[in-house]
């Protein structure tokens, strides 16, 4: 029915919280996430701008890309996710959402 496979607790129309179990994280994380650990998490940021933008900006920075360009449903809609590593070893979501959102 197209309802994810874990909870979300919605804050805002733009803002939410997805829950993940530590033993399902690798298998239900849209970007993946090898070797996740407790204590480690993950977070989405919105990119104000284009995909081509966010992967020349992290290769200008000399952040390797860990997963993606995907197709995804944010808390906006429709997006696009790039994902990286923080250097605590969180996963690093920037969203691109399609024109409007």
């Amino acid at each position: 029915d197209g309802a994810p496979p874990r909870p979300i607790i919605r804050i805002s129309p733009v803002q939410k919280i997805n829950l993940y179990a530590a033993h399902l994280y690798e298998t239900e994380s849209p970007g993946g996430a090898p070797n996740i650990t407790p204590g480690t998490g993950d977070f989405c940021l919105h990119w104000d701008g284009t995909v081509p933008e966010v992967l020349a900006f992290l290769k200008r920075s000399g952040i390797p890309v860990t997963g993606g360009p995907i197709s995804r449903v944010g808390a906006r809609g429709p997006a696009t996710s790039v994902y990286v590593r923080d250097p605590d070893d969180n996963v690093v979501e920037l969203i691109v959402y399609e024109q409007g959102r």
